[in-house]
């Protein structure tokens, strides 16, 4: 068999790196050995920042935010309706809480050290400091150990799982194909890349996307010809909580305190989260993760101490030493295009990780400029 490219991944990264792939036209192969979103975009949380986008002179993982939100919206615009899936895209007001001065100080949007700019334009947000009082009118079951919030409005929420299987079925309608298998290998000949061997066969390329998460290093090991490549990334262990609220009103916003969130979801359960553990390769969830998630969000929300927790979920993000995402070529492999490392933020930086892979695989950007943080030369 042989394609044009090859995505190595079914997660949103890979899935967005072979839609952006096929809708040029290229004939696409994406290796998953599980299903498209099996792994943590499966499992995330799914909220869109869209209110802490600053400008483009920022640090280079803002911006590069910022345009992957713009390109969620752009693909909410048609990608529902090009695959025939809903992956409940909706707007969502959020509330920040804090429960001493310091919090407040730091969330007011005059702190100094606030999460606002003056320069961000005005119509993309709607941002106000709310006395405990005014935040009750919003939600009153926050607890009363909170002094206030800041209210962000214009923030958005999706499926997770949705958008990554929206983005994968848009690809196999542009032609993309799925090949339910292990990598074995990536196969490089006189440093260009030539395809991969799977446990099921080979498959010829001088295109491949590596977009294999925190897995992405061990997918290089495995072959003699790039076991000398280098890809620093690792797993960080992320759980969730799926409260059942029974005949309680779900959240009308979401709620955010420290690195910590709620918020109610389409299912009708609520999702309280998460942790950021080492734990290596374990993917199952843990019983410290669920009684430190359990503790956080009914200190934030008392009333879920009387309510049942459905589901307990745990995946692995990809993270980076520098935390930043690694995209672009890998140094002695050309034709190899990396494609991982975001971390937290999978889902919000995924559209445009995968894009950007695309591109370069087509050599239409290079890292050389506006990316170039983000080339894996980096760590060379």
């Amino acid at each position: 068999m042989s394609y044009d490219a090859i995505v190595i991944g079914g997660g949103i990264s890979g899935c967005a790196a072979a839609y952006y792939l096929s809708s040029a036209g290229h004939s696409v192969a994406l290796i998953e050995k599980d299903a498209p979103a099996a792994h943590a975009s499966g499992f995330a949380f799914g909220s869109l920042h869209t209110q802490f986008q600053p400008p483009s002179s920022g640090p280079p993982i803002e911006w590069f935010r910022a345009e992957s939100i713009d390109l969620h919206h752009q693909l909410a615009n048609s990608l529902p309706e090009v695959s025939g899936v809903d992956y409940h895209f909706k707007e969502k007001a959020g509330l920040v809480l804090a429960f001493d001065e310091a919090d407040a100080a730091h969330l007011k949007p005059s702190g100094v050290a606030g999460f606002l700019r003056s320069e961000w334009p005005e119509d993309r947000h709607d941002v106000r400091w709310l006395a405990y009082g005014e935040l009750s009118h919003i939600e009153a079951r926050v607890s009363t150990d909170v002094i206030g919030a800041l209210y962000l409005g214009g923030m958005t929420e999706i499926s997770p799982e949705g958008v990554t299987k929206a983005l994968w079925t848009a690809s196999e309608r542009n032609g993309a194909v799925m090949v339910n298998a292990e990598v074995t290998a990536i196969n490089v000949v006189d440093g260009m890349v030539t395809g991969v061997t799977t446990d099921d066969g080979s498959i010829s390329s001088g295109i491949v996307v590596l977009a294999a998460g925190p897995w992405s290093q061990s997918v290089l090991q495995r072959g003699a010809s790039t076991s000398n490549l280098r890809l620093p990334v690792a797993p960080l262990k992320g759980e969730i909580l799926r409260y059942d609220l029974g005949d309680e009103p779900p959240l009308p916003v979401s709620i955010w305190w420290g690195s910590d969130y709620a918020s109610s979801k389409p299912n009708g359960l609520l999702h309280a989260g998460t942790t950021h553990t080492d734990a290596g390769f374990d993917e199952e969830p843990s019983a410290e993760g669920r009684e430190g998630i359990r503790r956080s969000a009914e200190r934030a929300l008392p009333f879920l101490a009387n309510k049942r927790i459905a589901e307990q979920t745990a995946c692995l993000r990809p993270v980076t030493p520098d935390g930043l995402p690694i995209i672009g070529k890998m140094p002695g492999a050309r034709g190899l295009v990396a494609a991982t490392g975001a971390g937290p933020l999978g889902i919000e930086l995924g559209p445009a990780i995968g894009k950007l892979a695309a591109e370069i695989a087509l050599h239409q950007s290079e890292t050389s400029s506006r990316y170039s943080g983000f080339s894996p030369a980096r760590f060379a």
